[in-house]
């Protein structure tokens, strides 16, 4: 069965708007419109820039100074001490290796530690620590 070209269909009416059930709204639940005046839903804007640390500009001269300075030290070979700020260390095996490099002056150790072979391989490296200190230290008096 071969379609004549001249023939139309008919298109269903699409353009019916289907229509939406209503939702049923909770009156526990009330819609309100937002309060935007003082104490309402919303503040109002601030101007926080005050709050801000802005940095100081380094005006050419200060800057100039500055790396003379530091190239000054740098050719007499001292090393430039920066401020590095005091921290608390933590984790068993940071901890470890710094009592292995000698650089520790307090441990302190939690009562309630659960593996408590924790506690006792920290004293135990801080021990071995000692002694090979003392024994630099005896090597060094005999020479």
């Amino acid at each position: 069965m071969a379609l004549n070209m001249g023939t139309k269909f008919s298109v269903p009416a699409v353009a019916e708007k289907k229509k939406t059930p209503e939702k049923v709204q909770n009156p526990l639940f009330e819609k309100r419109p937002k309060q935007f005046g003082l104490g309402g839903a919303l503040s109002p804007k601030k101007d926080l820039h005050r709050f801000v640390k802005w940095p100081k500009p380094e005006d050419k001269a200060a800057k100039k100074g500055r790396l003379l300075k530091k190239a000054q030290v740098e050719a007499e070979g001292k090393t430039i001490e920066s401020k590095k700020p005091i921290v608390v260390k933590y984790g068993i095996n940071h901890v470890t290796y710094l009592i292995e490099q000698g650089k520790v002056q307090l441990v302190v150790i939690a009562h309630d530690v659960d593996p408590i072979e924790l506690v006792i391989w920290l004293l135990a490296a801080k021990t071995k620590e000692k002694e090979k200190v003392l024994a630099k230290e005896a090597t060094q008096r005999m020479s």
